[in-house]
């Protein structure tokens, strides 16, 4: 069992960091399921050159196929954070990327 958590809210930090076989080393992989499928590869690498709604269409058909074919990873938890604020605090920004606030615009009212 391992975590991961996006460094940032896009699915290139999902599927092509955790499942593009390309990205497999001799050592320190985030590939941990060593899964690679070359045409699936290729198929990553596709979406990653993409923008906007064809990436997210790109990306949305990537996972389907990955689940429903070969499923190399089980998720067994996605965390919802809570956070409460006082009175006296300005500056909370929710940071969706990381489920929780961005602490660097804090202050004291």
């Amino acid at each position: 069992m391992v975590g991961w958590f996006a460094d940032y809210a896009d699915p290139y930090d999902f599927i092509d960091v955790l499942l593009n076989g390309d990205n497999i080393h001799e050592a320190n992989n985030n590939n941990l399921a060593y899964f690679n499928v070359p045409s699936l590869n290729k198929q990553i690498d596709g979406a990653n050159a993409l923008t906007g709604d064809k990436r997210a269409t790109a990306y949305q058909k990537l996972d389907f196929d990955i689940t429903t074919k070969w499923a190399p990873l089980a998720t067994y938890e996605n965390r919802n954070i809570r956070e409460f604020i006082g009175p006296r605090t300005g500056g909370y920004v929710f940071a969706p990327d990381h489920g929780g606030a961005n602490l660097n615009n804090f202050f004291l009212k």
